[in-house]
């Protein structure tokens, strides 16, 4: 269905408040956070003012120079003064349950967004947990093994070995 699985135009028009994320691997200011049911709209993926929501994919920066997770900033090499219009804010659900993370602030000089060969685009919730109002709706295996970021695709390995 994807040709192309990197996506880096509007990296700026994806919702998280509905979205999950599992296990954010940071190195040498890289930042990689695997996400499900993250929400699009006027993007490529989904030119529409609709939010449509992506099953299974990661949100990337690489050489960032802000990055402020909750209220701490852990990285600032902002040469020309703080602007916020200028970042890209970023939340969801942590279903690692363990990594006390609400809300990243960051800015970087390589964002995208990249998807599975499989992922799919829909109008519903992708719910990788029960909650009140929606039942699980995904494969509780894998699930679990994309947000340990287990099969990294190739060019994500290369910039997050350990």
């Amino acid at each position: 269905m994807f040709n192309n699985l990197i996506y880096k135009e509007n990296v700026d028009e994806i919702h998280t408040s509905e979205a999950y994320f599992g296990k954010i691997l940071f190195l040498e200011g890289n930042l990689l956070i695997p996400y499900i049911n993250l929400g699009i709209s006027n993007h490529i993926l989904n030119k529409n003012d609709d939010l449509r929501f992506i099953d299974y994919c990661y949100f990337i920066v690489t050489d960032m120079y802000y990055l402020k997770i909750n209220e701490k900033i852990i990285i600032n090499s902002l040469n020309k003064g703080y602007d916020s219009t200028k970042s890209i804010y970023l939340g969801g659900s942590d279903l690692i349950k363990n990594q006390l993370i609400y809300d990243i602030e960051l800015r970087g000089n390589n964002t995208f967004l990249q998807l599975k060969s499989s992922s799919k685009i829909g109008e519903k919730f992708w719910t990788p947990i029960a909650t009140p109002n929606f039942d699980k709706n995904m494969d509780e295996n894998r699930v679990e093994r994309f947000i340990n970021n287990e099969n990294l695709p190739e060019n994500l390995l290369k910039i997050f070995r350990n």
